[in-house]
């Protein structure tokens, strides 16, 4: 398991030096002087490039508060495979 905290503010980190075809697995927490929030749920995710023929949708942060973030995304419009989840 690997851990970084990152800067209050920051809604986008690039995490390098993963293995091609792995699959890693994410969890986020916010934390502050009081401690640490409970972890949201489990994002599984290779790295890999995108896959011939299926398009990346497109993920954006709509709201924020203290205790919430909520995040939108938009499918792609077309894609020449089947897609199976997001």
């Amino acid at each position: 398991m690997h851990t970084e905290q990152l800067p209050a503010g920051l809604n986008q980190y690039t995490l390098t030096g993963l293995i091609s075809n792995k699959a890693y697995s994410f969890k986020i927490a916010s934390c502050n002087e009081k401690g640490q929030s409970e972890q949201s749920g489990v994002v599984y995710q290779y790295s890999a490039g995108i896959a011939s023929g299926l398009l990346q949708p497109q993920l954006i942060v709509g709201t924020r508060t203290q205790t919430t973030i909520g995040i939108q995304m938009f499918a792609p419009g077309e894609s020449t495979t089947d897609v199976l989840g997001y």
